[in-house]
């Protein structure tokens, strides 16, 4: 996965310097986004490329900004445990949309991002990951968390409870604000003029022109 930079003027340059770069190589890239001053450069500079907003909230990846110019979202993993995440991954399967989860080097989480229906976890252990994986396909009933684990495993992390997210969540929040490239309030960007599937001018899409 690939996170976005200032200007995203490196990836438009070089990216569309390989032979077939639309079909071949551009979909095979995943930009990820973790603010919305990107979505437009992202949109305009490299429309082929796949887009997933990478961070922490639900409540930003969401309706709010990143729902329609997103194809995935990449989420913390303590921040899918709770109950309106996981509607919230139930509503993007629906939808078509993926979910991934970082990052995951804990057996036992990974164990409870594969439960979820996650297809893809980011993880430091991916020597750990791909034999969980294949056990997991020998025998499935291995999926499951066991013993006590089983009942405690959602209280065994202070990242799971709302309190420490809301701190969490709240301090994240005021880095994008203050720490980024444009201070302030997170503002969906305007697209209107553009076509968020070809990145074209759509002025220049309705043809005409003078005699």
């Amino acid at each position: 996965m690939t996170h976005s930079a200032c200007s995203l003027k490196w990836p438009a340059s070089s990216s569309t310097s390989y032979k077939n770069h639309e079909t071949d190589l551009s979909p095979r890239i995943i930009l990820g986004l973790w603010h919305p001053l990107f979505i437009r450069p992202a949109v305009k500079d490299l429309p082929a490329c796949r887009r997933f907003y990478i961070g922490f909230s639900i409540q930003i990846a969401n309706k709010q900004h990143f729902w329609d110019t997103c194809e995935g979202f990449s989420i913390s993993f303590p921040f899918l445990m709770g109950q309106e995440e996981q509607a919230f991954v139930k509503e993007c399967r629906e939808k078509g949309k993926e979910v991934t989860a970082w990052t995951v080097n804990d057996e036992s989480e990974m164990k409870a991002a594969l439960s979820m229906g996650l297809k893809v976890v980011l993880t430091d252990k991916v020597g750990v990951f791909a034999n969980l994986k294949h056990e997991i396909a020998k025998n499935p009933e291995s999926l499951q968390l066991q013993g006590l684990e089983r009942w405690t495993f959602p209280w065994s992390n202070w990242k799971y409870y709302s309190a420490g997210q809301r701190w969490i969540l709240r301090t994240r929040v005021q880095q994008l604000q203050n720490l980024c490239y444009q201070p302030g309030p997170l503002t969906l960007p305007d697209l209107s003029d553009l076509d968020t599937d070809t990145g074209e001018d759509r002025s220049s899409q309705k043809g005409g022109g003078t005699v």
